[in-house]
């Protein structure tokens, strides 16, 4: 695992190794964690017994606790989506991607040409610093679970992504979904106000692939 921190957070010399407030006491930490479940209480109704998978849209989403097993890996969340009607495997789903990116060579596989982008002048950078030139816009029809939206897309040329389609937190947002790389799993509300979960793909690669 490789964290990232730029140059300008670097401690100097004299600087202490604790700065006031970044801790509090265990007295204030237990008092703000009364206070949060006393108001969780008051909003969330209590959940009735013998529910099944899809819950109502009204009660909090809570996933389980994992156990060291579960969090015993560093997978992304890939999952298997409908793509104007094309099951495509492989398609990441990245709360740090502001954006939904489609590789360029996915284009032909779906049956489009680039006479069918909307022309952008948007460039897109990567965490790195690196800027890459879009080719346009194409909206596609996205199937996950039971939920299916008109999805904008910015199409850009690349061949060193693991992924065929990456869904950003404009797609996230738009599908009401709140991703969980822990649990593997995205939960979504669906268009009859219940909650779904979508079990990510276990195994998108081959174990002879290498890929962080």
């Amino acid at each position: 695992m490789v964290f990232v921190l730029p140059e300008e957070f670097r401690a100097t010399e004299w600087q202490e190794n604790t700065l006031e407030g970044d801790v509090i006491s265990q007295e204030s930490f237990e008092c703000r964690l009364a206070e949060v479940e006393e108001a969780l209480e008051q909003q969330t109704p209590t959940a009735k017994t013998g529910e099944t998978a899809l819950k109502p849209a009204t009660e909090q989403l809570c996933f389980s606790k994992p156990t060291k097993e579960m969090a015993n890996h560093l997978k992304p969340l890939f999952i298997t989506a409908n793509f104007g009607g094309i099951p495509i495997p492989k398609v990441m789903v990245d709360g740090g991607a502001a954006i939904n990116l489609l590789p360029h060579r996915l284009l032909s596989k779906m049956g489009r040409t680039e006479k069918d982008l909307i022309p952008t002048r948007l460039t897109v950078t990567n965490f790195a610093g690196s800027i890459t030139k879009t080719h346009g816009i194409l909206y596609v029809d996205v199937i996950i679970g039971t939920k299916e939206l008109k999805i904008a897309f910015f199409v850009v040329d690349t061949t060193s992504t693991t992924y065929n389609a990456l869904l950003g937190r404009d797609w996230v947002h738009q599908s009401l979904c709140v991703p969980s790389t822990l649990h593997q799993q995205l939960a979504l509300w669906n268009e009859e106000g219940y909650m779904e979960i979508v079990e990510a793909n276990p195994r998108p690669f081959l174990p002879s692939v290498m890929c962080f």
